[in-house]
């Protein structure tokens, strides 16, 4: 699922809300008080939607970006892509039990991604893309994410290894986390527990040593992009047997055997 149908979903939610305040059960404060707290660790905010939108006096399901369930009202996604805003994402975030989608695209936020981040058991989408998140990549406890089917990190100053929990996310359709600093390798058995996946985006990092061979076991994967990185050895010629595999780009790295791979990728129309 691309980012504009995410949009256009999410929209849909919210223009499914009801329009009139509407009185919220005490239990539900905790979603309040998440969304107050994130408020508060927005240091910039050029159109002041935040400032004007998210007040107390109405109902938090009626706040810009912010969709809810109608039944249990409790917040379910969180669009704030391409607002300008900068600032941190303060670990309450991790209390929006019922969060489904998190879209901050197109911002400023900075800092590390707390690790609270794990307690969204319900996540299906996380786009953080296009920010200036620093130091290492996302924490250990992205393990739990048992639903997640979206994780994109592209365009901000990741660095560190790719953490072995990502790669059990059995749930994941897509990881893209290209325009980074990463470094370190891909785990040898990293389809083993991904066989969802469909576009591994990985291009514009420091990613070193062989491209892995067991590639081959994430039956579905349609996008493999993997240049400007530091790849080396021969290309698996497994690659060219996977079902699904539409675009394939490993260039800009020091690997051999694209040859072997050349017959194959014409013959199924690989781009």
């Amino acid at each position: 699922m691309g980012r504009v149908w995410i949009t256009i979903l999410v929209s849909m939610l919210l223009m499914s809300l009801p329009k009139k305040c509407i009185s919220i059960p005490t239990s539900n404060f905790t979603d309040q008080s998440a969304l107050l707290a994130f408020k508060d660790h927005i240091t910039f905010d050029p159109q002041n939607m935040l400032t004007h939108s998210w007040s107390s006096k109405t109902s938090f399901c009626n706040w810009m970006g912010v969709s809810c369930s109608l039944r249990r009202q409790r917040v379910t996604a969180l669009d704030l892509s391409s607002m300008g805003l900068l600032g941190t994402i303060p670990p309450q975030l991790g209390n929006l039990s019922f969060l489904q989608y998190l879209i901050l695209y197109n911002n400023s936020f900075h800092g590390d991604l707390p690790s609270e981040i794990g307690n969204l058991r319900r996540l299906q989408v996380m786009d953080i893309g296009s920010n200036k998140l620093s130091l290492v990549i996302v924490p250990e406890s992205f393990g739990n994410l048992h639903r997640l089917e979206e994780l994109r990190f592209d365009g901000n100053n990741l660095t560190g290894t790719i953490p072995s929990t990502i790669f059990n996310i059995s749930s994941l359709k897509v990881l893209d986390l290209m325009f980074n600093g990463l470094f370190g390798s891909l785990p040898k058995n990293m389809c083993d527990h991904l066989p969802r996946l469909e576009m591994l985006l990985l291009s514009s990092n420091q990613l070193s040593g062989q491209i892995p061979s067991d590639l081959f076991k994430c039956r579905e994967l349609q996008l493999l992009w993997l240049p400007y990185n530091n790849f080396t050895g021969v290309i698996p010629e497994e690659l060219g047997f996977l079902p699904m595999l539409e675009v394939l780009n490993l260039g800009v790295n020091m690997l051999s055997g694209l040859q072997s791979l050349v017959p194959i990728c014409a013959q199924r129309h690989i781009l």
